[in-house]
């Protein structure tokens, strides 16, 4: 006889598959009737346009005045966030350009510009309607 007939060598045992469940996958939720369902492009609606209210108006006020470094521009007037007593910071954007949005105006806006909120510009008040965008030089 062979030896190879006679001596069993070890064989390699089988891979065993992973178990499976027979889970199922979760079911989609329903859509609740108190909570609208949200645009085709996945972003959510503003709470005002789903309660059928106007958006409030943007109005944009801008300033082209190389004012120094270290000073700062303000702007005073009547409208959302504006007063005639103190003066609301403006963002500068850029060495010679400084902006103000303004959200929520309903009426004429008027108003002035101010170096450090001391120092007044020249001239007449500054009007624009909201919604607006207004760029000027103003002259100190």
């Amino acid at each position: 006889m062979k030896k190879a007939d006679t001596d069993p060598s070890p064989r390699k045992k089988a891979a065993v598959p992973p178990k499976t469940t027979d889970a199922k996958p979760p079911k989609p939720r329903k859509k609740s009737a108190s909570r609208p369902s949200a645009p085709a492009a996945g972003i959510p609606e503003p709470a005002a346009l789903r309660r059928g209210t106007a958006l409030p108006s943007l109005t944009v006020i801008a300033a082209r005045a190389d004012i120094g470094y270290g000073n700062k521009m303000f702007l005073r007037g009547t409208g959302p966030g504006l007063s005639w007593e103190s003066g609301t910071p403006m963002v500068n954007i850029d060495s010679d350009l400084w902006t103000l949005d303004i959200l929520g105006a309903t009426g004429t806006i008027y108003c002035k510009f101010l170096i450090n909120d001391e120092k007044w510009s020249a001239g007449p008040d500054y009007m624009l309607e909201p919604g607006s965008q207004l760029e000027v030089t103003p002259l100190f």
